[in-house]
């Protein structure tokens, strides 16, 4: 919905630009300052909760089990499920997301906690996965990925690559092995 452009999300030159038509009605009707609710974990974007009509925009953030065929995308897993608390305090009547019909309000917290569940889901199944690994000739980006979706119901996709390697991160101190495909899929 909205991005942050130029001196990013922290910096005092902040601005917020609406990549779309249907965006820039939104950030134009609504009231923006620098107290937008920000909820990192699968892109540091604005959510707009618009306070007069009761609305929540939240753009990406709410996935609960995931889009279409495929798990939700998040870049961390411990920020994502912290922006799933914070999303589960709100009562909004209506909440806009991306890739939805609008939900009731009423489902918000349910919503938010499906996503929480999700991603420790996730994090259970890569665990397993990686508890089973020697050594890292056996160990690969892409069979973890396919292994967790099977284990997910899903499909396997890029956002599936995306939130994969955001565990494998988070636990390259307990599983050393993973340093290999951390390595192979993060050169710059």
């Amino acid at each position: 919905m909205c991005a942050v452009w130029d001196s990013g999300l922290h910096g005092k030159g902040q601005r917020v630009k609406a990549p779309s038509e249907c965006s820039k009605w939104v950030v134009n009707s609504v009231s923006l300052s620098r107290d937008l609710p920000v909820f990192p974990g699968f892109f540091e974007i604005i959510r707009v909760f618009e306070h007069k009509n009761n609305v929540l925009f939240t753009g990406d953030t709410l996935m609960g089990k995931g889009f279409f065929s495929g798990i939700p995308q998040y870049t961390d897993p411990v920020a994502y499920i912290k922006s799933m608390e914070k999303l589960k305090k709100l009562s909004p009547d209506v909440v806009y997301s991306c890739h939805n019909e609008p939900l009731d309000g009423k489902i918000l917290a349910s919503k938010a906690q499906e996503g929480i569940d999700t991603v420790e889901s996730i994090e259970n199944w890569v665990e397993t996965y990686l508890k089973d690994k020697s050594s890292d000739t056996d160990l690969s980006l892409r069979n973890l990925v396919a292994f967790v979706c099977e284990k997910q119901g899903k499909s396997v996709g890029g956002g599936a690559c995306v939130s994969v390697m955001s565990h494998i991160r988070r636990l390259k101190l307990k599983y050393p092995i993973v340093e290999k495909i951390i390595h192979t899929h993060e050169e710059e």
